[in-house]
């Protein structure tokens, strides 16, 4: 009877071994993929800066750009303006991904309002020239954004933790 205790205890430390290394070695591999994901948001698929994190900068620079503007030819504590502002004070101070996206699509959202308000009220034609070349390269950084390579890894790395076991480790750990 103690011999059959003893392969019991054997078996159930051995399962309890095994289960734990899967769970760690699973969990590791997780965080490699999900810091090579972060690796690419801030410094690009070929790790030289060409990133989306340095098209979020270039997008917010040139919001600002464009507040300023506005803010020449429609008050300042208008609501637009208020919550772009806002938005762009976000982007600044986002600390993730996630951070920066909800920020982007906070300026995303209100971006057009506000240039709705300066080509409303807008009569000096050096500040309409001024202001269409910084909504083109607004649009442009947009589009950037919405192809870069972050995207597809981020897409993949979403795929790979919705898969069975991939799943069960990331509730597990």
């Amino acid at each position: 009877m103690k011999q059959l205790q003893k392969n019991s205890v054997a078996s159930l430390i051995f399962v309890v071994v095994v289960v734990l290394s899967i769970l760690m070695s699973g969990h590791i591999k997780l965080n490699h993929e999900a810091q090579k994901v972060l690796d690419i948001f801030y410094e690009g698929e070929r790790n030289d800066g060409l990133s989306i994190y340095s098209d979020l900068d270039d997008l917010t620079k040139c919001t600002r750009d464009i507040i300023s503007l506005t803010q020449k030819v429609v008050d300042p504590a208008a609501e637009e303006l208020v919550l772009l502002n806002k938005a762009v004070a976000a982007m600044q101070s986002a600390d993730d991904p996630s951070e920066y996206y909800d920020a982007y699509s906070a300026i995303v959202d209100v971006i057009d309002d506000v240039s709705a308000l300066f080509v409303l009220y807008c009569e000096d034609d050096d500040l309409a020239l001024m202001f269409e070349d910084y909504a083109a390269i607004f649009a442009s950084k947009m589009n950037t954004i919405g192809y870069d390579p972050y995207n597809r890894y981020v897409r993949e790395y979403e795929k790979i933790l919705n898969q069975f076991p991939a799943k069960l480790i990331a509730e597990l750990t």
